[in-house]
């Protein structure tokens, strides 16, 4: 277990490297180079709130409109499905997922403000309950509980022993394991984690709400159950896009034009099946830019430095 003084010196220590990455240098022959290539950033964002306890740690309010700042200054905004257009500037889409009611209320004001449309890829299941994916909801709960809870946690298949990035490790646990492990893994957590009576799992956005989401920015599909889809069969898949099609069209008035893959995880075949489907643009995790296929950037920071510098896709190369 680290100490504050050891967590403080290291906190110093990647903020100076940060500060060096930032150098405004490199980031503008990035940016100069971007602009000549066919290579589009896409960022992919999740939270956008003040701390509220989870160590699921959302993206600051002040952070997130630094961003916005920065990247109307430096790219061509666009959704993403004017990516392909031409720009004499290089281009930049920002692409939520699952659907936070914190993107309600502290991101789309923000955006209102600065002018900027986005996409917002939302998870019916998650619409209907109001409860976020199960690893978040375990984020949520190892982030508020008191230590004598999270230590009395029984889950199967998972060594709890090992407290060393406890909740990264069993978010991961969770998000990996198939659908059907999953659910069944869900009926035995809940019990568990509405022991502790203070326990607020992060809130989500309801139907009339994505509803007006969907009037401003541009909606897409994060799976109907946020399935991590490498660990299902193509026919699973193929049900899982049909049901949110259905949902958007049903519930939301909208055809589903955009499927990002929850977790980074799919099949090649799977960008078969979308198409099959109808579903033009496949949002992926690729850690990279946005060249033929739709990668995206896993994006947080905790200071400008490191938002800038992952703002202008961190060390990923950049085709000519």
């Amino acid at each position: 277990m680290t100490t504050p003084g050891v967590e403080l010196v290291k906190k110093k220590l990647k903020s100076i490297a940060f500060e060096f990455l930032a150098n405004p240098v490199r980031l503008r022959q990035r940016l100069d180079k971007l602009a000549q290539s066919d290579a589009s950033v896409i960022l992919s964002l999740h939270r956008v709130a003040p701390d509220d306890g989870s160590s699921y740690r959302p993206l600051s309010p002040e952070i997130f409109e630094a961003l916005l700042s920065y990247v109307k200054k430096e790219f061509s905004l666009c959704p993403i499905g004017d990516l392909a257009k031409r720009s004499d500037r290089p281009k930049l889409a920002l692409s939520f997922d699952d659907g936070y009611l914190d993107f309600y209320t502290y991101a789309m004001p923000l955006l209102s403000k600065h002018g900027v449309k986005v996409n917002q890829n939302v998870i019916p299941s998650c619409m209907e309950t109001g409860r976020p994916p199960l690893n978040v909801m375990a984020q949520d709960f190892i982030g508020q509980a008191p230590a004598e809870l999270v230590n009395k946690l029984d889950i199967p298949g998972f060594f709890l022993s090992n407290k060393h990035h406890l909740s990264e490790r069993l978010s991961s646990f969770l998000k990996f394991s198939p659908t059907a492990q999953r659910d069944e893994l869900e009926k035995y957590l809940l019990p568990q984690f509405e022991r502790f009576e203070g326990f607020a799992p992060t809130a989500m956005m309801s139907l009339d709400q994505v509803k007006h989401v969907g009037q401003l920015h541009e909606l897409g599909a994060h799976s109907y159950s946020h399935a991590s889809m490498a660990h299902e069969s193509p026919e699973f898949f193929r049900q899982d896009v049909q049901n949110c099609k259905s949902y958007f069209r049903e519930k939301l008035g909208l055809a589903v034009n955009i499927y990002a893959f929850p977790n980074g995880s799919y099949r090649t075949e799977h960008l078969q099946i979308l198409r099959d489907e109808g579903i033009a643009h496949a949002l992926l995790v690729g850690e990279t830019f946005a060249d033929g296929q739709l990668n995206r950037f896993t994006f947080d920071a905790a200071g400008e430095s490191e938002m800038r510098y992952k703002a202008t896709g961190r060390r990923a190369p950049i085709a000519a």
